[in-house]
């Protein structure tokens, strides 16, 4: 980036000054992540990016000319944000030992606090972390999503509408965590197998939904500003390990611990929705879940142009090679440009007058 895009990107208005007028200090609240708190490693290591990804950004906030700190959502946490009196709170946070529903209860702490916070508040998080019911208010605002069904047992029967590929996804976990090749079953003892699997390992719920079969997969970044802008991204994939085109996180088979992992090769194209209906269901989306500030939402489309969403990320992980990156990227915009769109939408939050 040129010397004259950067001073664009920073100081995008004379009106409103630069980052570092807006605010002094920035702490990064990021999650406590020890091995004990998760079933499987893939679940810590899924959450230990955060570690990293937190001094990622704590450099990008500096580059600003702002200060920043990074604190653990542990025991100490208010103690830490009382003695520290940061300006703003970025909230890493996607547990607490472990548990995701659990991290909900951050936002509450920076609201007790009278902390100005970006992200997601309380209400949206704890929906957010059960998709089943975020599919559920997607459904009865008619946006549309896959079928789907809330497994609580093994046993459960299937409901009858709900027709072969289905894809399995543990009702509380984001991340890719429990996703595999072996997520996508095509008949009922696959179906069985997996799901007792799942269960057994996470023991938590499983949403199972219609996979979208020869479809392509979008990923859109929802951003606030004066009003919700969306960029849209599509993956490419050039080759897959599996029958299915799915990006999982845990590419070994979780069944065979000696498992190798096999990655598929996937690229990235900036998507153009022609007609407008899927920024317009993704904006009706962050509305109706109650998202603030930035999301990121997957999106297939299958082989009639038909478009469905298929999960949410509130918060979802901020960096400069995490996928809301990758999205800005291919739409022409920057990380800083990212970051910086974020950090002006709080400063507004905090001067309406602007």
């Amino acid at each position: 980036m040129t010397e004259a895009q950067q001073k664009s990107v920073l100081y995008e208005s004379e009106k409103y000054g630069k980052p570092s007028d807006w605010f002094s200090h920035i702490v990064i609240v990021r999650s406590d992540v020890q091995r004990e708190y998760f079933p499987t490693f893939d679940a810590y290591d899924s959450e230990l990016e955060c570690v990293s990804r937190a001094e990622a950004v704590k450099i990008e906030i500096e580059k600003l000319g702002i200060k920043a700190t990074i604190v653990i959502a542990n025991d100490n946490l208010s103690v830490q944000l009382l003695k520290l009196k940061p300006d703003l709170c970025i909230n890493f946070t996607d547990s607490i030992r472990g548990n995701m529903p659990a991290c909900a209860g951050i936002p509450t702490i920076f609201d007790l606090l009278q902390i100005p916070y970006v992200g997601a508040s309380t209400l949206c998080l704890s929906l957010n972390c059960n998709k089943f019911l975020t599919k559920t208010i997607l459904e009865a605002w008619d946006i549309p999503t896959p079928q789907y069904q809330l497994m609580r047992d093994p046993k459960q029967p299937l409901d009858y509408h709900l027709r072969f590929p289905l894809i399995c996804k543990l009702n509380e976990e984001h991340g890719g965590v429990g996703i595999s090749e072996r997520s996508i079953v095509t008949n009922e003892k696959e179906f069985r197998t997996h799901l007792s699997w799942l269960m057994s390992t996470y023991h938590q719920a499983v949403l199972v939904e219609e996979f979208i079969e020869d479809g392509q997969e979008l990923t859109a970044l929802a951003m606030e500003k004066e009003k919700v802008k969306v960029y849209l991204c599509k993956r490419v994939f050039h080759s897959s390990p599996g029958p299915f085109q799915i990006l999982t996180y845990y590419q070994p088979d979780p069944y065979d611990p000696n498992s190798k992992p096999a990655d598929p090769d996937i690229t990235h194209e900036k998507y153009i929705d022609h007609s407008g209906k899927i920024r317009g269901h993704v904006r009706q989306a962050f509305e109706v879940l109650r998202l603030d500030d930035y999301a990121r939402m997957d999106i297939m489309l299958d082989k009639y142009g038909n478009h469905f969403i298929v999960d949410v990320n509130s918060n979802p992980s901020l960096g400069p090679t995490e996928p809301v990156a990758e999205v800005a990227r291919v739409n022409g915009k920057t990380f800083q440009e990212v970051l910086v769109t974020i950090l002006r939408r709080n400063m507004m939050d905090r001067n309406p007058e602007w």
